[in-house]
């Protein structure tokens, strides 16, 4: 190493620091060096030991007049200048939310010169992009917002940063770290994976995929094999969709055409375990933010049943790791007719997904199960969805809202032949959007569509229901919602066993 130290890529000119929090900066270094960090007036400094160093200072307050701090040694000096502090949201997940201004619709652009923007740099393994220098690039930096800048910024994370700039009137900062085309389990660090017994088969099925080569050169021989036809597969997508097609359709054409596009499971496949965690949130750590957006679970339908583990897996290992224990906003996978599926594995992961909801360890479920397009697996419309994340925000964070969670199922109970159903989350009075309940009973000898209903304030009663042994709803790869709080929540779909 030629300089006295290198800051990690996040701190750059145009940046947002969080407000109210400790600062923590971090990045490699030189050992036994004197490292002074000059601070709105305050300086401190920091004698290194190791090859890396992160320093925590003092919290500063929201500032949405432009400053500048300097970072220096005695060989060595760096300026970081047009800074801002306020609130930093952490949106991640994987490509709808990675899905950007230009490609959604309905979306105004505005001149907002204290939102920022960041996006960790799509990487699946360490020099990808010196090996690949047309696929990947690793140049991160902060932006402003402008009507020339908005197109590439996150839609909803777009989205929600103009909303909450407006809404609270401070500086607010948005890290994309996402990665289309991933599964949770590549967003949990290893050591958290290695000890959740439930999630241990996602460490076995990468041994034993990784295991069929001979050695690291027969593996890689076969990714660099696959790797430009996965590329033609994914242009093929991007030309279907160009002549009009359906993404379903695109897929489908493009799958006649390359029906193997897909690379070994190995080192340098970026849905191995812990591997986006390794490439894009650990590069990030302990950068300090306000709250976390998660859009994923496209990919992890097939896992609906180790899926909430994986969930309650991921917060831990983000909020050990980040040192802060922010709140974690989750989005339901939108409604699209996944045709490669079996029934219900959309339902039961958007089951897993609404039971993720805990408001007393701060974690929250928004639904774009209602939002989606019936043969587009990334919806164009993410004003909805960016709506409830605002919402939320709004409610847990700033307390100035209230009443915008989901409500879900959370017990029974029999009256006579009626069965009443109690919802948990939101105390708004429920409402019906159509004469059909969109609630289907499973009797032992019939299956009964739109069971006879009514609306007791929360609660839902199905009238004469006697003899029902389960209870289904809004459980298809593209449901059908009916059922919605006063303020246009949607009851979260279900498929309730009563036996």
């Amino acid at each position: 190493m030629t300089n006295d130290f290198s800051l990690q890529t996040i701190f750059q000119d145009h940046m947002m620091f969080q407000a109210n929090k400790p600062v923590k900066i971090f990045g490699s270094c030189q050992k036994n060096i004197e490292i002074t960090i000059e601070l709105l007036g305050k300086i401190a400094r920091f004698f290194t030991t190791e090859e890396t160093f992160c320093f925590t200072l003092d919290s500063i307050p929201v500032i949405a007049t432009p400053f500048s701090w300097t970072i220096s040694s005695n060989n060595q000096s760096l300026t970081i200048t047009d800074c801002l502090a306020g609130d930093v949201i952490l949106c991640t997940g994987q490509s709808n939310m990675q899905f950007t201004c230009k490609e959604a619709v309905d979306i105004d652009y505005e001149e907002i010169s204290t939102l920022r923007f960041y996006e960790v740099p799509k990487l699946p393994y360490v020099d990808a992009e010196k090996e690949f220098e047309w696929l990947y690039q690793n140049n991160p930096f902060w932006r402003s917002c402008t009507k020339e800048t908005a197109p590439w910024f996150s839609a909803i994370g777009y989205l929600v940063g103009r909303d909450l700039t407006k809404a609270e009137g401070i500086p607010i900062g948005i890290i994309s770290c996402n990665m289309g085309d991933t599964s949770i389990f590549s967003w949990i660090d290893e050591e958290e994976l290695g000890t959740n017994p439930s999630i241990k088969r996602i460490l076995d099925q990468y041994q034993e995929q990784y295991g069929q080569f001979l050695n690291y050169e027969e593996y890689n021989a076969t990714f660099l094999k696959q790797l430009p036809i996965l590329m033609e597969f994914y242009g093929e997508i991007e030309r279907g969709v160009a002549k009009g097609f359906s993404s379903e359709k695109a897929h489908e054409e493009a799958f006649r055409k390359y029906p193997n596009p897909y690379l070994p499971m190995g080192p340098k496949n970026q849905n191995r375990p812990h591997g986006m965690y390794d490439m894009m949130i650990q590069p990030i750590i302990p950068f300090q933010h306000q709250a976390i957006l998660y859009y994923q679970g496209e990919n992890d339908k097939i896992n609906h049943d180790i899926y909430l583990d994986g969930l309650r897996s991921l917060v831990r290992s983000w909020r050990k790791n980040f040192q802060s224990d922010t709140p974690f906003i989750l989005s339901q996978i939108a409604g699209y007719e996944a045709m490669d599926l079996t029934n219900f594995e959309s339902g039961r992961l958007r089951e897993a997904q609404a039971n993720f909801n805990n408001p007393e360890n701060q974690c929250y479920v928004v639904s774009a199960a209602d939002l989606g397009e019936p043969y587009n697996i990334h919806p164009k419309d993410k004003n909805g969805i960016a709506k409830r994340f605002f919402q939320v925000l709004e409610e847990v964070v700033y307390h100035h809202l209230e009443h915008t969670i989901s409500p879900i199922i959370d017990s029974y109970a029999w009256q006579g032949e009626d069965l009443i159903l109690y919802t948990k989350y939101n105390e708004l009075d429920l409402k019906q959007t159509s004469l059909k309940s969109g609630i289907t009973g499973i009797y032992p000898d019939k299956v009964v569509k739109n069971l006879e209903i009514s609306l007791d304030k929360k609660n839902i009663i199905i009238r004469n229901a006697k003899g029902v042994k389960e209870l289904r709803y809004a459980y298809d790869h593209f449901p059908v919602h009916t059922i919605y709080t006063k303020n246009d929540l949607p009851l979260l779909g279900f498929d309730l066993n009563l036996e």
